[in-house]
Order: structure tokens, then C-alpha cells, then sequence
């Protein structure tokens, strides 16, 4: 069937359209460019819509682990296209603001961030927003082990988390945070990886030492002497997958050493 020439609705040139195409839509563009910039306020369906917070359709809505596993994978590099890893590059680069912009942002700015009046100032210890949570830092990776939904940070400990289910033993992740003060009292607080309650003993899983976290190791093991904590390296762990391939039986007080190598 022939196509049919028809007027873009955003900028009036014309373009050939198949007659089914026309039927079945109300708007007809030229091409994306002149969609996006048609479509772009109050042409959108969703202008002036409020759909923030409890009025969101997405409010309350979790990613299952199978999905969140399916997200990570999708975002790899090695998954994604080359236009797709050209268009991130360009978007990822810093956007230079002009002058006149940038003299906008320090009017609206100026008393509300800096010093004193951010609300971060002077919040240390206790009082900071972080204090007793798990750090940030570094890649992970979703695992759901023994109905438990756990974030692990690198792939030694998703190797010991794979020797752990195979055994009887009872172990919690990341669930004991010890005040700790380093540069003032209780001013900060370490959480050892793996917590075995039964043994009263604790693992520190450890690939390479990052000057604060080797930091707040040898602060926790001065101020905790009594604290059975036992460091892990690469080489203990691969001593661990050997002995449960054995299927010989795991000490969790056997496995790693206190030195900080």
C-alpha cells in the first residue's frame, strides 16, 4: 500500500506515513526530534500532575532480588552496546555552567549550605547520620541466603557466604556495631562481616586495607580485647572452600588470624 504524506504537528514539513500508521495514531511527527520537543510541557499527559510522594504510583513498590539481579546485569558494561556506552560517556561528562548561572546558584545558595547553616555542620559521632550503619563504599551484589536478603560488598565474602550455607553453622552478617572512639569518645563504631554467636566469634573478611579501615580494626581489637575477632585473607578462604569440599567440619575459630598483615 502507498504511503501517504502528511504534515509533521511540530514543525509542518511534510513526511510519508503508512495509512495504518495514521489511523492508529492521534499526533503525527517528522521525526523523534520534533516528538521529544512536541511533547515536552504541556503536551505531556503527565503535566501538572502531582505524583510525588504518597500520590506516586511507585510509592511503596520493592524490587524483588531476582529483578534487582536482572537490573545489575542489564548494566554492565560488557551488555551494553557501544552507541549505548558513547551516549553514558557523553552524559557522564561535567556540565560547565556558565557565568551568569553560576552567579544565579550562589544568590540562591548563599547562607542556606555553608558553614553553620548546613545541616551536617558539626554532627560528628553519635549525632552523624551515618553513625552504626554499614559504609557505603565499594560495588556489591544482592544474595538471598537462608531467607535472608543480604548485600555483599565483594566477592570474598559472597565466597564465604557460599561455604557457610553448606554448613549447621549459625552466623548473622553485619548485625553488631561496637562504638569505637578514635579521635574522641564513641566517635565512631566498627562492624565486623560475619558474627558467629554460638562461638562468640567474629570474622573480618579482607582483600586489601584501606588506611581507616585498618584504622578502626586495631582501634576495636585494643578497646575490645576480650572480642574474639578473627581476620580472614584470600588464602584462608580458599584453606575454607578446600575443608568444605572435604566435608570436613568448620571451626569458625580455627579459620583466619588477628594480625593485620
Amino acid at each position: 500500500m502507498p504511503k501517504v504524506e502528511i504534515a509533521c504537528e511540530y514543525c509542518g514539513k511534510k513526511a510519508l506515513k503508512k495509512p495504518s500508521n495514521i489511523k492508529d495514531r492521534k499526533h503525527h511527527f517528522c521525526s523523534h526530534d520534533c516528538y521529544h520537543k512536541w511533547v515536552t510541557g504541556k503536551n505531556n499527559p503527565m503535566f501538572g500532575i502531582d505524583r510525588s510522594g504518597e500520590k506516586s504510583a511507585f510509592l511503596g513498590r520493592k524490587h524483588t532480588p531476582e529483578a534487582k539481579e536482572r537490573n545489575r546485569i542489564a548494566h554492565l558494561k560488557e551488555n551494553l552496546s557501544p552507541l549505548t556506552i558513547e551516549k553514558m560517556s557523553i552524559a557522564g561528562k561535567r556540565r560547565v555552567h556558565t557565568s551568569e548561572s553560576n552567579s544565579k546558584r550562589s544568590i540562591s545558595l548563599k547562607g542556606k549550605r555553608s558553614g553553620s547553616q548546613n545541616p551536617m555542620f558539626g554532627r560528628k559521632g553519635k549525632d552523624a547520620p551515618r553513625y552504626g550503619l554499614a559504609p557505603p563504599h565499594g560495588k556489591g551484589v544482592w544474595v538471598v541466603s537462608r531467607n535472608e536478603e543480604l548485600w555483599l560488598r565483594s566477592s570474598y565474602e559472597i565466597r564465604v557466604v557460599k561455604v557457610l550455607e553448606q554448613t549447621d553453622i549459625q552466623w548473622q552478617y553485619e548485625s553488631i556495631a561496637f562504638p569505637i572512639s578514635i579521635n574522641g569518645v564513641n566517635d565512631a563504631t566498627y562492624r565486623p562481616d560475619f558474627w558467629f554467636k554460638k562461638q562468640n566469634v567474629y570474622w573480618e573478611i579482607k582483600g586489601y586495607w584501606r588506611d581507616d579501615a585498618r584504622k578502626k580494626v586495631l582501634t576495636f581489637m585494643c578497646q575490645y580485647p576480650e572480642e574474639h575477632l578473627r581476620i580472614l585473607y584470600k588464602h584462608d578462604i580458599d584453606l575454607l572452600e578446600e575443608t568444605i569440599a572435604l566435608h570436613e567440619d568448620i571451626d569458625p575459630a580455627s579459620f583466619g588470624t588477628n594480625e593485620i598483615i
